[in-house]
């Protein structure tokens, strides 16, 4: 495995970066350090890895190639020190998340792992060494509601919704339910994958996810892991929302790379291309896959070797350098998608309604205010939301008019 960017020039700190932030070193990683230190960036290298959440694999990298004296001694240790922190986090999320597990098995219901946590048990070996956050499970829709209760009575606290109307249609916004929270630990359950009614994937993907053997029946708790395909296809997604919002990480595209080192790519891409145009991702996983064969040192067959499209390109080459500092998406295109993905015109309005008048806590939290007065004069503003979603309609709307006036 190599990287195989040489028509496109980046700096050193990136192709170090790339050589010893994945599941291994790759060659020319040693080189590439050594520069880095000789042009007097290695603090900007270091930082560039705690930006992308790879520290804790750099920090194995270095030390599993015997490159632990190129690096200066206090960024080395600020390293070692990230990397503990990661597998602290990650232990503790582990440990809740099998307490969650016991209080839904408990309810008859076995939750889908969904993101790093399932990557923890099934690719990365529970190391600990991808750095995650707070834990996200998937559940059949029936269930979800259910689970969201019986977990609140186990002492979770739900984050609010954004509206009380939102209360509604709570199946209905987005992907997942509010957060639950509980000691620092933070639980979303997801009860759908992509967005809107494209349902038939994610039902695909619960009913071919199988059970952990390290977390079997041995003690009444049970989790169930992803197929590779599916779940391969909704860390692309997942990831291309996190590059709309402006903030992704390197470490989602080395969740990809580990995927396809540890089942293989056929397993992995033959069914991520398969059902791509169901949820409308077969550009974005090309461009994906064409970007991990020249960047990260995948290897892949004749088959699956797209080019990444020059905008793409553009695009992770600039991230690598920055990747909290992307260019966010058209925030009118996301709100219309989100609202397109809504089913029925009411529950639409419902949405639309609730999230000009949100509740007081939301706006509070939203706008830095403290009493409800100060919070009024916000209304106003979120009322803006609508004209400037209608204005891109009017615009669209008067385009078409005037190409069939031509016509």
């Amino acid at each position: 495995m190599s990287l195989n960017h040489a028509s496109v020039p980046i700096p050193a700190e990136m192709k170090a970066l790339l050589s010893l932030s994945g599941v291994r070193e790759l060659p020319g990683a040693g080189a590439a350090l050594a520069e880095v230190v000789a042009a007097g960036i290695a603090e900007r290298f270091v930082w560039l890895l705690n930006e992308h959440g790879v520290a804790a694999f750099v920090q194995k990298n270095i030390a599993d190639a015997g490159l632990k004296e190129v690096l200066p001694s206090t960024l080395y240790q600020g390293l070692r020190n990230q990397t503990f922190k990661s597998i602290a986090r990650n232990s503790f999320i582990m440990s809740a998340l099998r307490d969650v597990a016991e209080v839904l098995s408990s309810a008859g219901m076995i939750p889908v792992l969904l993101k790093g946590t399932a990557l923890e048990l099934s690719v990365y070996g529970e190391s600990g060494l991808r750095p995650m956050s707070d834990a996200d499970i998937l559940l059949p829709r029936e269930q979800c509601m259910k689970a969201w209760r019986v977990l609140q009575s186990a002492g979770f606290r739900p984050l609010p919704f954004k509206s009380p109307l939102h209360r509604l249609i709570p199946l209905h916004i987005g992907k997942h339910l509010p957060s639950l929270v509980k000691g620092g630990f933070s639980l979303e359950i997801h009860h759908g994958l992509w967005w809107g009614i494209r349902t038939g994937v994610t039902l695909k993907m619960i009913d071919q996810s199988t059970g952990h053997g390290a977390w079997g029946m041995e003690h009444g708790v049970n989790v169930k892991i992803p197929p590779p395909g599916l779940h391969f296809l909704y860390l692309v997604s997942h990831l291309v929302q996190h590059e709309k919002d402006g903030n992704s990480q390197l470490r989602q595209y080395n969740d990809l790379v580990a995927m396809i080192d540890h089942y293989g790519a056929e397993e992995v891409v033959d069914v991520a291309l398969e059902h791509a145009a169901e949820v409308g991702m077969e550009e974005e996983l090309r461009n994906k896959l064409g970007l991990l064969r020249m960047f990260m040192g995948v290897e892949l067959p004749g088959k699956y070797q797209y080019e990444p499209s020059p905008e793409a390109l553009n695009k992770f080459v600039s991230f690598l350098g920055n990747p909290k500092g992307n260019p966010v998406g058209d925030r009118r295109v996301i709100y219309r998608d989100t609202v397109k993905g809504i089913p029925g015109l009411h529950r639409k309005l419902i949405f639309v309604i609730g999230d000009i008048f949100a509740g007081f806590r939301f706006m509070k939290q939203r706008y830095g205010k403290s009493s409800v007065g100060g919070i009024l004069p916000y209304y106003f503003l979120r009322m803006g939301k609508v004209l400037w979603l209608i204005k891109g309609r009017i615009k669209a709307y008067k385009g078409i008019k005037g190409v069939k006036g031509k016509a």
